[in-house]
């Protein structure tokens, strides 16, 4: 492998980057990758219905729709895992996504900018960073693979959240619909009117 730039002085998003993160945690903990996730994130916001174990959900997925409208099979990642092998649902992604609201010093960390990738645009630990015009910041993470797409967008300081979870393969010509409305949706939310402070 060679590298495609000089690290530190452009951004590419990568699947192996994650996955290689995940493998140094594995690594320096001593755990499995889904002992990680259920004692660092899914046991303690009590999302009891997520897991990077397909055979532990395997009666709630949602069977995934290809570009040609065919089902998909579900995929096991394996080593890849890290870079989206989770397996959950609106409820439990909610849950994550209120978590981001609180003043915790982990969460906080992941929504630090860690590299400017354009004007109004940098990423942080697996938070994509968006200034936007209109003066709000918005965190940002999509994604996509066989049967699915999925789209959160996080306006932090006013406690706002949209996340879209489809069944449509990133392949499938109405995929770039999922972010699409994400986007919209917040936009909606910021425009209404704020509540009177209590």
């Amino acid at each position: 492998m060679t590298l495609d730039f000089v690290p530190g002085t452009a951004y590419q998003y990568s699947n192996m980057g994650m996955s290689l993160a995940g493998y140094a945690l594995q690594k320096k903990t001593g755990k499995a990758y889904e002992t990680l996730l259920q004692e660092g994130i899914f046991g303690p916001l009590g999302m009891s219905h997520s897991s990077s174990d397909l055979a532990k959900v395997r009666t709630n997925v949602v069977i995934g729709i290809l570009d040609e409208g065919e089902a998909s099979p579900n995929w096991d990642m394996h080593a890849l895992a890290p870079a989206g092998n989770v397996k959950t649902c609106a409820e439990d992604f909610a849950k994550f996504t209120q978590a981001q609201f609180a003043p915790d010093p982990a969460f906080a960390l992941t929504q630090k900018p860690v590299f400017k990738i354009e004007d109004n645009y940098w990423v942080g630990l697996g938070w994509h960073i968006v200034d936007r015009k209109n003066g709000e910041r918005w965190l940002n993470h999509g994604g996509g693979m066989g049967g699915y797409t999925a789209i959160v967008n996080v306006n932090v300081k006013r406690q706002l959240a949209v996340i879209v979870l489809s069944n449509l393969g990133n392949a499938h010509k109405l995929a770039e619909n999922v972010s699409d409305l994400g986007r919209d949706l917040l936009k909606a939310l910021e425009a209404r009117p704020l509540p009177p402070a209590s």
